[in-house]
């Protein structure tokens, strides 16, 4: 299964340590054996069962985080998925929840850190870039939303303003989780810049 549509891959273990499985003092229940993180980049959301099809792979709605070692090691037993009706799983909840867990490393163990869901930046006013030029060569398609997962260059701006606009994304920060939860991303539609009457345009 997919992990996301994020583009991470899984990172090399560089402890190589699985730790054995403990008791909960809570549950009084054993905890599974966990691969010993190193930095917040070793782990990620993950909410898959090895006996569960219809458990999801990782959401800013789940609420337990993984190493990828350990994720993918329960992954590998769940072949039976790949024919799995998931239409018999109970319908999932879309809302966007007020709240949303981040997966970190904390003493070693990849936990997941619940934070105040915030809206992301607003986009980048496109408006004082300038948009002239001579030729088609002098203009560039980008993308005004900093934060977007599924960016796509569609708005025209002059190629002499390129190390601009790039110096004015580098300064935004954006959420460390999803914005958007339940966009899924699409493949874009390809658009060119050319350049029409001495100004930037765009075209699909």
């Amino acid at each position: 299964m997919l992990l996301g549509c994020s583009g991470q891959t899984s990172p090399k273990s560089s402890s190589g340590r699985d730790t054995p499985a403990t008791t909960d003092a809570r549950q009084s229940q054993p905890r599974e054996p966990f691969t010993r993180c190193d930095d917040d980049s070793d782990c990620l959301l993950s909410c898959i069962a090895a006996d569960d099809c219809c458990a999801g792979p990782g959401s800013d709605r789940c609420d337990q985080a993984r190493h990828y070692d350990d994720h993918a090691k329960i992954e590998a037993t769940r072949s039976d998925c790949l024919d799995f009706d998931y239409t018999t799983c109970p319908a999932a909840d879309h809302g966007v929840s007020e709240w949303v867990h981040v997966p970190v490393c904390k003493r070693g163990r990849c936990q997941a850190k619940k934070i105040e869901r915030q809206a992301p930046p607003a986009p980048i006013d496109l408006s004082g870039y300038d948009r002239s030029c001579k030729s088609d060569a002098d203009c560039v398609l980008v993308h005004s939303q900093p934060c977007a997962k599924c960016g796509c260059a569609s708005e025209p701006i002059a190629a002499s303003e390129q190390l601009r606009f790039a110096q004015e994304i580098a300064s935004f920060r954006c959420p460390p989780y999803d914005p958007w939860p339940d966009v899924q991303c699409g493949s874009c539609m390809e658009s060119t810049a050319y350049c029409d009457a001495g100004r930037c345009q765009a075209r699909q």
